[in-house]
């Protein structure tokens, strides 16, 4: 039976069958993410809402203070216990990067066996505590970077999805900091959009966007003379945001006389070759994410290749 695919999976198919037409030496990263994307779209699109756990209400007060809606605790809570829709997302992963298949098996294994639990994981991603992923990583015999990359990519879906009733609710209220309002993670691509060129980031974690200071570095939050865009000639529309003050660097797009295009989970694949020219002039990202932890000429993570089909 054929399946009827959800209307994100049809939108992200679109903006990558753009990057093939408009850039054909993306097209193998294209087809690699085409993979991983679509199959996590109608993952998304079967997976039930937040049953049995009531979300907190935004609280203005501490938003006003910086704070995020949800701790890497409550993040963590939301985890499905490993089961079918958790491995769903193994499957496409291994595909899309068959350079990583043996630390893929080996990290299926051992979430297979109950001997590695996703909630934990989250809690110790979120909480950036190597006390924790260190000796899983050593146990499980994969880099500490690559550990990192495959639980977010795998845990990815089920975050968007449990913290969609929040991002409404959110957007309605101030919020001046570069990392996420819903989550507390870094933005994974920047936009400009509407009259006046209002500047808009969308969440690496959960996919919630929300609009920021346009002098601002979402990292370090440096005010913005120290900030240097970059560009490939005759695509002006699209740049690297470089920070000189932390190092990192943000992609992003010019919207503005695109009417009616958006950004979806596909629009930074686009975006590759300007990963690549940051990287070579020494920056690291806002947030590291599967295409960006790609380099020219020296790989991946410590070195090991993400290599594309």
């Amino acid at each position: 039976m054929t399946m009827t695919k959800h209307d994100e999976a049809r939108t992200i198919e679109e903006a990558l069958d753009r990057i093939r037409r408009d850039q054909p030496s993306l097209k193998p990263i294209a087809d690699a993410f085409q993979v991983l994307l679509v199959s996590r779209a109608v993952l998304k699109a079967g997976m039930p809402d937040c049953q049995g756990r009531q979300l907190p209400s935004p609280d203005a007060k501490k938003l006003s203070e910086g704070v995020p809606v949800l701790t890497g605790d409550e993040l963590a809570g939301l985890m499905d216990p490993w089961g079918e829709r958790a491995a769903s997302t193994i499957a496409p992963l291994a595909r899309a990067f068959p350079g990583l298949e043996a630390e893929i098996r080996r990290l299926k294994e051992s979430l297979d066996k109950g001997e590695s639990d996703l909630g934990h994981c989250m809690r110790a991603l979120m909480k950036d505590d190597d006390a924790e992923l260190g000796p899983m990583a050593s146990r499980l015999v994969v880099p500490l970077p690559v550990l990192r990359f495959l639980l977010g990519q795998i845990l990815k879906p089920f975050v968007e999805k449990k913290t969609q009733p929040l991002h409404a609710a959110v957007r309605r209220l101030p919020w001046h900091r570069g990392y996420c309002p819903v989550c507390g993670a870094f933005p994974e691509i920047t936009y400009l959009q509407g009259e006046g060129g209002q500047r808009w980031l969308r969440c690496s974690l959960c996919g919630h966007e929300w609009q920021f200071n346009r002098m601002l570095c979402p990292r370090c939050e440096t005010q913005g003379q120290k900030k240097n865009l970059i560009y490939v000639e005759g695509r002006r529309d699209e740049f690297a945001e470089l920070c000189a003050s932390c190092g990192r660097y943000i992609v992003g797009l010019d919207l503005r006389e695109h009417i009616g295009e958006s950004i979806t989970a596909a629009s930074a694949i686009g975006l590759v070759h300007l990963d690549i020219m940051a990287q070579e002039r020494g920056y690291s990202p806002v947030a590291s994410c599967a295409w960006n932890m790609v380099e020219s000429s020296h790989g991946g993570p410590e070195g090991k290749k993400l290599e594309r089909q």
